[in-house]
C-alpha cells in the first residue's frame, strides 16, 4: 500500500519561497554590514544571492539549491541540509514554481514521497542538536538566538506532514462560483484545482453560466455581484472574505494558518482588503478566452457551465 501525506505543490512552494527569502536576506545583510571583505567572498555572496532568488522563483531550483548550499552550507549547515534534500529528493516543478508555468495540468501529479519527508525530518533532528549547541555557547546574543529560532522553525516546517494541521471532512463538495471573464480569477481557480488533489472538496462554475443561475436566487445574485461565491453542501451562500475563509478551511494543511489569521480579523477589515484586490483584478491578468480554465479532460469534469 502506498503511503501518502498532506503535502501539495503550492504548500511546498510557500515554504520554498520562505527559505529562499531567508537566505537572500541573510546574505544581503552580511554584504551590507560587512566591511573590507575579500573580493572573492563578495563575489561568492552575490552569486549565492542570485541563486537564492532563482530558488525563490522555482527557476532551475535544484541547480540553484546546490549552488547556495555549496556557498553557504558551512556557515548555515541546517539551511544547507534543507537545500540539499530539495535538490536530491523533492519532485521537480511543484505548482507555484517558474518551471511549472503554463502547464496544462496545474498540479502536474506532484506528490511528496515519504522518503523525502523522512530526509527533512533527519535534517530537523540535526537542527535541534545544532540549536542546542549554538545556544549554549557563551556570549550568544539575542539577535543570534532569534536567527537560530527562525532556522529551527523553517526546518521543523519542512519536516511536518501538513495533514497534522487538519484536513477537511469528506463530504459533498462545495460549489465555487467565479467571474468567468476574469483572468486573475482563473488563476485562483487553477490553484484550487491543483490543491484539491482528489477532487472531493470543490466543483466550479462561472457566474455567467446556467449553473450559477440555478444555484443562486435572483436576490442572492444581486447581493453578491461578480465576486467569488461559495455555495456549501448545506446551501449556505458565502461571498467575499467568508468565501475565501471557507475555501482555506476546506483545503486544510498550511492553508489553515492564514485562514485562522483571517478568521480572527474583523470582517469589515478583511472584506475591505478583499474588495481592494477585487477592484484591480482585471488589471492583474489578461482576459481569458473561455469561461472555464484550459485543463485536461479529467479536471474539466469538475466544472459545470
Amino acid at each position: 500500500m502506498m503511503m501518502t501525506n498532506g503535502w501539495t505543490g503550492a504548500q511546498y512552494s510557500l515554504l520554498r519561497v520562505a527559505l529562499g527569502l531567508y537566505v537572500a536576506a541573510g546574505i544581503t545583510w552580511s554584504l551590507l554590514a560587512g566591511s573590507r571583505m575579500p573580493t572573492e567572498v563578495v563575489v561568492a555572496f552575490i552569486v549565492a544571492t542570485a541563486a537564492a532568488l532563482a530558488f525563490v522563483l522555482g527557476f532551475k531550483d535544484r541547480v540553484a539549491a546546490v549552488v547556495v548550499a555549496a556557498l553557504i552550507g558551512r556557515l548555515q549547515p541546517v539551511v544547507g541540509g534543507l537545500l540539499l534534500v530539495h535538490a536530491l529528493a523533492v519532485p521537480s516543478a511543484p505548482y507555484g514554481s517558474w518551471d511549472a508555468r503554463g502547464r496544462l495540468d496545474p498540479g502536474g501529479g506532484w506528490m511528496m514521497p515519504w522518503r523525502t519527508l523522512m530526509c527533512f525530518r533527519v535534517v530537523a533532528a540535526c537542527a535541534c542538536y545544532w540549536a542546542y549547541v549554538a545556544v549554549r555557547q557563551p556570549g550568544v546574543g539575542g539577535a543570534r538566538v532569534a536567527d537560530i529560532a527562525l532556522v529551527m522553525t523553517l526546518a521543523l516546517a519542512f519536516a511536518i506532514d501538513p495533514s497534522w494541521l487538519g484536513e477537511s471532512a469528506r463530504r459533498e463538495p462545495s460549489l465555487v462560483l467565479y467571474d468567468g471573464q476574469c483572468g486573475f480569477c482563473h488563476g485562483w481557480i487553477r490553484l484550487l484545482v491543483a490543491e484539491d488533489t482528489d477532487g472531493h472538496r470543490f466543483r466550479f462554475a462561472p457566474l455567467q453560466g446556467e449553473r450559477a443561475q440555478q444555484a443562486l436566487t435572483e436576490e442572492e445574485r444581486r447581493a453578491v455581484g461578480d465576486t467569488v461565491v461559495v455555495v456549501t453542501p448545506e446551501r449556505r451562500v458565502l461571498s467575499r472574505s467568508e468565501a475565501a475563509i471557507h475555501i482555506g478551511e476546506s483545503l486544510g494543511g498550511w492553508w489553515r494558518l492564514p485562514t485562522l489569521a483571517a478568521r480572527l480579523t474583523p470582517r469589515a477589515v478583511r472584506d475591505a482588503a478583499y474588495d481592494a484586490v477585487a477592484r484591480v483584478r482585471h488589471r492583474l491578468a489578461s482576459p481569458p478566452k473561455e469561461a472555464c480554465p484550459i485543463l485536461p479532460k479529467p479536471l474539466r469534469e469538475r466544472f459545470e457551465v
